[in-house]
């Protein structure tokens, strides 16, 4: 057995296994930023939408005048309720 061969063979191996191991920490490396830019997007689009959503809500408010009727409707009932209970509970007590 050709002692300086068998050390060149596991020279070579471990050259090879450490180009690999490079080679896969570079894609690893360009996964994890491809990875972080799509969160980002992600992130962003979702942000967007929600804020498109709430001010669409605030648009279909104010454009649909029977919303703020209805809601004065709904306060002022509430008002009437809430002094309708305490006059209650000046009768009571």
């Amino acid at each position: 057995m050709d002692v300086e061969k068998t050390m060149e063979f596991i020279l070579e191996q471990r050259a090879r296994i450490a180009a690999i191991q490079a080679k896969a920490a570079e894609e690893a490396a360009r996964y994890d930023a491809q990875f972080g830019q799509t969160d980002a997007l992600l992130r962003r689009a979702v942000r967007e939408a929600i804020q498109e959503r709430r001010a669409e809500r605030q648009r279909w408010k104010e454009s649909d005048p029977r919303f703020q009727l209805k809601m004065d409707q709904i306060a002022a009932q509430h008002r009437e309720n809430q002094e309708m209970l305490k006059r209650l509970d000046e009768k009571i007590g």
